[in-house]
């Protein structure tokens, strides 16, 4: 089932525009919070190297603006740009499975994806200490 959300290697997701919309007709959007998940639970069951090469490469990719400068993840490529907590947290689990089950191995490309985590980690430090990972802009109450 996870191997039919993936269309063209990403993972895309509709926004509502008006009740009476078909959902198939509404507008979508890549999200890369939806798309790095998928890869990293295919890459944990062994399936569909494809899907996990292909999202591993956009995700390293410095030109396709996945990471943001503070080190956190964008959620979606049009909006929702901003680092969100959970596209981070999905991003650094799957490198760290990619490091972890050896798909990468030479050693200049170890050590980009290791300089990323630390980003990231850098990213979730200060998050914590401007906010303790306050969701949807409220301290102390996480929204999803």
């Amino acid at each position: 089932g996870l191997n039919n959300l993936f269309q063209n290697n990403v993972i895309r997701v509709y926004q509502g525009a008006i009740k009476q919309m078909d959902p198939s007709s509404q507008p979508s959007l890549l999200s890369y919070r939806h798309t790095i998940r998928g890869a990293q639970i295919l890459l944990e069951l062994d399936s569909n190297e494809g899907v996990i090469s292909s999202v591993l490469g956009m995700m390293l990719d410095e030109r396709n603006n996945w990471q943001n400068k503070d080190g956190g993840w964008a959620q979606c490529d049009q909006i929702f740009k901003e680092s969100d907590l959970w596209a981070s947290a999905y991003a650094i689990s799957m490198l760290y499975s990619v490091i972890k089950k050896r798909i990468i191995t030479d050693k200049k490309s170890l050590d980009y994806i290791e300089n990323i985590i630390i980003n990231t980690i850098s990213y979730f430090r200060t998050e914590w200490e401007e906010g303790k990972w306050a969701y949807g802009g409220e301290i102390g109450r996480a929204h999803v």
